[in-house]
């Protein structure tokens, strides 16, 4: 599902995790975007299974505050592809549970200072210009490709990669 540059889309309803054949999701530009909706725990059992199928979702150019709906929770667990691009959001920790994930973006993140938890399988890192950036935890990540270009506070803070 495509809802590209639709400048007015402030807010997802929880009932989007009902999409369970969604292949991929993509929001880009969508600038009054705030929040993704957290998964409820619903007695609905299309609720419990999230997006069993999906895998790409790009949330590029949102204004996400925070990403929690991508911590605690297994209903993205194919994802592969994930654009988090141009967002506000201050830090960044997700779960073991996106196990397929294989692309990480989350380039142009001006307000993001900490990336405190990485799959240990992220193949590709995109951190560019991420002018706020000071600490990022990649012990677990061996990610073959790795770009943080212009990240001028984590060389700063001694690159804690």
């Amino acid at each position: 599902m495509t809802l590209s540059s639709c400048k007015n889309l402030a807010i997802l309803p929880s009932s989007i995790y009902k999409l369970q054949n969604l292949e991929r999701l993509i929001l880009d530009g969508c600038s009054k975007l705030i929040n993704f909706p957290k998964k409820d725990e619903s007695s609905d059992p299309h609720m419990k299974i999230g997006f069993p199928r999906l895998y790409q979702l790009n949330l590029r150019k949102c204004s996400l505050l925070e990403v929690d709906f991508l911590e605690k929770h297994s209903c993205f667990s194919n994802l592969t592809d994930l654009n988090l691009s141009g967002n506000n959001f201050t830090n960044l920790s997700l779960s073991e549970q996106l196990h397929n994930l294989d692309y990480l973006d989350v380039s142009y993140c001006q307000q993001l200072e900490e990336v405190l938890e990485i799959p240990g399988h992220v193949d590709r890192l995109r951190a560019v210009s991420c002018k706020s950036l000071r600490k990022i935890s990649t012990d677990k990540c061996p990610a073959r490709s790795t770009d943080l270009s212009s990240c001028y506070e984590l060389a700063r803070h001694a690159l804690h990669v």
